[in-house]
């Protein structure tokens, strides 16, 4: 049995005709009848009463009219969401996520998103930097963030740049150095400093310490903390200060306040890259790119 045999039957049972329904299938006549014949025989049962007077169901007719509709919609629903999920309307859509500096640009994209494409399912997980790259060559996630521009993987990950920023220094409101407008690095020597680092990923206490070390400033303790909202806890609990980007100093109102440094120079900036599969990269992840593009670029989430 095929669809058109389906087809075919539905068409005759709603026109109790067999003129009438090879017109509206384009067929012969007697094709049309050979096709339904066929399809009782290899279903072993009658389907149709034929007379003089035209065509009629029989029980097991009207029954497997019902059934015939039921099957032919839920093909034409398995098609068209084929065809959505090619186009990227539909399916699920996995960010990698990284809450400490994407507060600045990806609730806007988010909301776009969902806008233009409400049929999608997003799942943003928070994934540690170095893990982001391994994730979308295994497929576990479309897109993905990079804080330098990846140079050396140009040939399996595309990228732009979705934020620019300068480090500064996140602390409690109540903190004495929250009364200056500018802190410098030598105020910071006998603070406890705060960094993001769970096993090998230390990548944020590498940037604090190389910061102190590129101005010949000796650093105090730097306590290690497994996530950026116990980041912010531990600050706004005057537990120590730390050095980040400014995406994290408004995330807990007036009770973590963020000062710029007075210090200059390229290691205080941050530059985060969007990436994403070159060859490979689905649809999902393509419509999420160019919607996070607009956004960025649109509501000058690209700070200079």
């Amino acid at each position: 049995m095929e669809l058109r045999h389906m087809r075919y039957f539905v068409a005759v049972a709603e026109e109790l005709s067999f003129r009438r329904a090879a017109g509206r299938l384009r067929l012969a006549q007697p094709s049309l009848s050979k096709q339904i014949k066929d399809l009782e025989y290899e279903m072993g049962v009658k389907l149709l009463e034929r007379n003089t007077a035209g065509v009629a169901l029989t029980d097991a007719g009207r029954y497997f009219l019902d059934e015939a509709r039921d099957i032919l919609e839920r093909v034409q629903m398995a098609v068209t969401g084929a065809q959505e999920a090619q186009a990227g309307r539909t399916g699920t859509l996995t960010i990698a996520n990284v809450s400490a500096i994407s507060a600045n640009f990806l609730p806007a994209a988010l909301a776009a998103f969902r806008e233009l494409y409400p049929e999608v399912e997003v799942n943003v997980e928070e994934m540690f930097l170095p893990d982001q790259v391994d994730a979308l060559m295994a497929g576990r996630a479309h897109v993905g963030f990079l804080i330098d521009s990846g140079e050396e993987l140009e040939d399996v990950i595309d990228r732009f740049k979705v934020y620019e920023g300068v480090v500064g220094v996140a602390m409690g409101r109540d903190h004495p150095l929250a009364r200056h407008a500018k802190v410098s690095i030598h105020d910071l020597a006998r603070e406890r400093l705060l960094s993001i680092s769970v096993g090998r990923h230390n990548l944020h206490r590498k940037r604090i310490e190389a910061i102190f070390a590129r101005r010949c400033v000796r650093h105090g303790a730097i306590k290690a903390v497994s996530s950026f909202e116990s980041l912010l806890a531990m600050i706004e609990g005057n537990h120590g200060v730390s050095i980040l980007a400014p995406a994290g100093g408004n995330r807990r109102g007036d009770q973590v306040v963020f000062r710029p440094l007075k210090e200059a120079g390229d290691d205080l900036r941050i530059d985060l890259f969007a990436i994403w599969r070159k060859h490979g990269a689905t649809p999902l992840a393509i419509n999420f790119v160019e919607v996070l593009r607009g956004t960025s670029m649109g509501r000058s989430a690209v700070r200079h």
